[in-house]
């Protein structure tokens, strides 16, 4: 717990001269948002940062294509020994919520046992701009899937954050400021977490 403290505050901080100590990684599955995100974070992510994400995706590609992915880093980085795994799915799919949350909970118990799942609230959209989804609806996913907390996956909830903060052209996508800054939002939430965790464990 304490590395991974460790590695989430040398990226929050962006230390030129960190070096992994091969024991802690990130993983971040999503859509054309992550993707975007992944873009923007190059010069600033870490060496033990992956992204698994692709445009306009959603459960189905969850199950059957990034799952597999997420498996095959986990594999092939056997000196990771510690996996924080963030899930930002939903947006093109928000009739899935039931099944999203079956398999978050079932990953949790069954195959990504022993790893820190976390799972984002979907970002807001400007509704002026974007008509393939009302904040309405992504809300109403939101506070459905934030009970998955209840199962014991943290549910990371940053959409005020987002509403005065986004800038966007088409009022879906991020410009990449707004990306970075949701990027450095999700890993000061993660540092929190861990950080109250080790906490109360002592």
């Amino acid at each position: 717990m304490k590395s991974l403290i460790t590695f989430l505050i040398a990226m929050i901080v962006a230390t030129p001269d960190y070096k992994p100590n091969m024991k802690e990684g990130l993983i971040i599955i999503g859509d054309s948002r992550t993707r975007d995100m992944e873009e923007v974070t190059k010069g600033i992510s870490h060496e033990h940062v992956f992204f698994i994400a692709e445009d306009g995706q959603g459960y189905q590609w969850f199950v059957n294509k990034a799952q597999g992915k997420a498996n095959d880093i986990i594999r092939s980085h056997g000196e990771i020994e510690n996996w924080i795994i963030l899930i930002n799915l939903g947006i093109n799919d928000i009739t899935n919520l039931s099944s999203y949350k079956k398999e978050y909970i079932r990953l949790h118990k069954e195959e990504w046992r022993g790893h820190h799942i976390y799972v984002t609230a979907i970002n807001p959209v400007v509704p002026e701009l974007c008509t393939s989804v009302s904040n309405f609806n992504i809300y109403q996913f939101n506070e459905k899937m934030e009970e998955i907390e209840e199962a014991g996956i943290p549910f990371i909830n940053i959409t005020f954050f987002v509403e005065e903060h986004m800038n966007t052209k088409d009022g879906l996508h991020f410009d990449g400021e707004t990306s970075i800054k949701i990027y450095e939002k999700y890993l000061k939430f993660l540092l929190r977490h861990l950080s109250d965790s080790l906490y109360i464990m002592h």
